[in-house]
């Protein structure tokens, strides 16, 4: 079991395959699309953003996930694959998504307030 914006965020992560070619990250549209289908007829629009935004910010921990994953494989695997420059991929892209992922969040948590 895990959390559904885990689940959901590392769906749309997993585009990107093990060539993490993170242009092949979905769209907006495509996300919200998804999540407006998982939640089922009759979810409003603060249900469908609000599932997005979980997706989003679990997707960042689906990257945590997965680098320690394959920087554990490096060490212990006898497959032919890159398992270091998997790890070194998985981390970059968290770093690179994670100021923007956070300010979405914060911006999120602050209109809860008002």
């Amino acid at each position: 079991y895990s959390y559904r914006g885990f689940d959901i965020g590392n769906h749309f992560v997993e585009y990107a395959g093990f060539e993490c070619e993170w242009a092949r990250y979905p769209d907006e549209a495509r996300r919200r699309a998804f999540c407006a289908e998982y939640l089922g007829e009759g979810a409003s629009d603060a249900e469908v953003d609000a599932l997005v935004l979980e997706a989003e910010a679990l997707s960042l921990s689906t990257h945590q996930f997965w680098g320690v994953w394959a920087a554990l494989q490096s060490t212990m695997s006898t497959l032919d694959f890159d398992y270091k420059a998997y790890a070194n991929d998985r981390w970059a892209e968290y770093f690179r998504r994670k100021p923007a992922v956070v300010a979405q969040v914060e911006m999120f948590l602050a209109s809860k307030q008002s």
